[in-house]
């Protein structure tokens, strides 16, 4: 889910490698298709979903470390 200047924009389903995993993105960077409220998918979206992704996993990963003593 993207927001920007403080709205929420369309709702994309994307693959993010674990099930349940949800992103929440704020950027004035990304662009927009003309109704202004859906996520153009361009370069800079693929860079931001890559970005979730690696995220995410090093999120778990370093969660999964700490929780075996």
């Amino acid at each position: 889910m993207f927001v920007r200047d403080g709205v929420t924009l369309e709702t994309i389903t994307l693959d993010l490698g674990y099930p349940g995993a949800v992103a929440l993105m704020a950027s004035d960077r990304v662009q927009t298709d003309l109704s202004q409220m859906q996520v153009a998918g361009n370069h800079l979206y693929e860079s931001l979903a890559e970005y979730a992704r690696r995220q995410i996993r090093e999120l778990l990963e370093s969660a999964s470390a700490e929780a075996i003593p």
